[in-house]
């Protein structure tokens, strides 16, 4: 493999909190603790039935900076069950349809998405600019995020407006 390979399944291991121990030199190496041990995980069919059926929501509504985890979690569990569980699973999951009302789910500005997740996750407030009503008009302000919301295809901020004193709802596309 390659080094940049290794560079990055080290890197992968340290964020999944795994003890690995790396020895420098050219008879050097990586290596995992010993004593580590990780506990299995258990899932009854309907919970990873579950689980997969939610991959088709996460296709359409496309999340910002968690799709591709998502991705990643539903190939390990996808790679862990039967054929015959893979067939019954394909069978019925044909069958079952979630009615988004938008075909253009992505969002475009994902930098807004970000920073909004941390000043959620940091209880931060954040300065915003944004086009009032789809004009020119821009605004700005100071808002104190309570929580993002996938409505009818488009994402909205969910926050406290220091301008108007009370709770607003501005479109993550609207915010320049």
């Amino acid at each position: 493999v390659d080094v940049r390979t290794i560079y990055r399944d080290m890197q992968a291991l340290s964020e999944m909190n795994i003890p690995v121990v790396s020895y420098p030199g050219t008879e050097g190496g990586y290596e995992i603790l010993d004593n580590y041990f990780v506990e299995p995980i258990m899932f009854n069919k309907d919970e990873v039935f579950a689980l997969l059926l939610s991959k088709k929501i996460i296709d359409i509504i496309h999340i910002p900076g968690y799709s591709a985890f998502a991705n990643s979690a539903f190939l390990k569990i996808e790679n862990i069950v039967s054929e015959c569980f893979k067939k019954d699973f394909e069978d019925v999951q044909k069958k079952i349809v979630f009615d988004i009302k938008s075909n253009d789910i992505n969002i475009e500005n994902t930098y807004v998405f970000d920073m909004i997740k941390q000043a959620l996750k940091y209880k931060f407030k954040m300065k915003v600019t944004y086009n009032e009503n789809n004009s020119t008009n821009l605004i700005e302000q100071i808002i104190l995020p309570y929580g993002i919301v996938f409505e009818d295809g488009i994402w909205y901020i969910v926050a406290f407006s220091e301008l108007n004193n009370e709770k607003i709802h501005l479109s993550i596309e609207r915010i320049e």
